[in-house]
Order: structure tokens, then sequence, then C-alpha cells
């Protein structure tokens, strides 16, 4: 009876192993897929500010057509709106570089030296199997806070750029209405 029961006992814990390494491989592919999209709001947000800073600068600095169309106030008025975007945008460049960023290491389950430890010891599998249970519950919950963590930072980096996006369309109905 006692064979039935520790057979029991190991296959109910090979099942919620299973279970749990399905479980991390979801959380792997979500961090992927959190880092892609931070990834391409990083690039979103480096070709915006390229494309500010070199049209918009051109545009009240350089154009040689608009020197006596725009007034002093109306320069200074767009001027303050192209710069306070262009601070906005190299803010949310921040925050989505360090949603990317790997500040803390993904972790991964089970430890090989400990299994392999472990197996050299003659340990008894329900007890590995325990340990592993554990091991990878411990690493699901501190994975899901670093893709949580990503996620929120993203989050804040998309309120910024949408806020300088606001901006430079800002920018650019005052200066078309100053053309007019």
């Amino acid at each position: 009876m006692s064979d039935e029961v520790d057979q029991e006992t190991i296959d109910r814990d090979k099942l919620l192993l299973d279970l749990m390494i399905h479980a991390y491989d979801e959380d792997v592919a979500r961090n992927e897929l959190v880092d892609n999209k931070n990834c391409q709001m990083i690039v979103l947000t480096g070709v915006m500010l390229t494309l500010q800073a070199t049209f918009f600068t051109e545009l009240l600095v350089n154009s040689v057509l608009l020197k006596d169309v725009i007034c002093y106030d109306g320069k200074l008025i767009l001027s303050f709106l192209m710069l306070g975007s262009m601070v906005l945008y190299i803010v949310s460049l921040f925050i989505f570089i360090n949603a990317y960023a790997f500040q803390e290491t993904f972790g991964s389950s089970p430890d090989p030296e400990e299994l392999l430890d472990k197996a050299v010891n003659n340990h008894p599998i329900n007890k590995v199997q325990g340990n592993v249970l554990y091991d990878f519950n411990e690493t699901i919950n501190y994975n899901f806070n670093i893709i949580e963590d990503k996620i929120r930072k993203g989050q804040i980096g998309f309120i910024v750029l949408k806020v300088a996006g606001l901006s430079t369309l800002l920018f650019l109905l005052i200066f078309i209405l100053y053309l007019i």
C-alpha cells in the first residue's frame, strides 16, 4: 500500500511539475513579447525624436522663407513647444530603454547542478520532485514580477510618448496658424 501512495505522490508531483513547466514557458514567451513591444517603442520614439529635431529645427531656425512670417513671440512659443516635446520624447525613450533593459535576470528552474547532486547522492524521487516544484513556483513568481514591472514601465513610457505627440501636434497647429 505504501508503494501505491508513493507512486500516486510521484505521479501527482510529476503532473504539477508539467503544469509549472508549461506556466514557465508561457512566462518566457510573455517576457519576449513585452521586450519586443518595448523595443518597437524605442525605435518609434527614436524616429520621432530624430524627425522632430531635424525638421522642426530647420523650420524655426534656418528657414529663410519664414523669417518675416513668424514674429518673435511666435517663434518663442513654437520653440518652447518644440523643446518641450523633444524633452518628452527623450524621457519616454529613457523609460522604454529602462523597461527593455535587463535589470534583473529572468529566473530559470530547475538548477541543473542541484539536480545532478541529488541524482549522484540518490535522493528519493519524491523529495527531488518536491524541491523542484518549490523552486519552479518561486521562479514563476519572480519572473511574473519582472514582467509586470516591464509592462508598467512600458505603459508609463507610452503615456509620456502620447503627451509628446500631442505637443508635436500642437506645434504643427500653431505653426500652420501663423502661416495663414
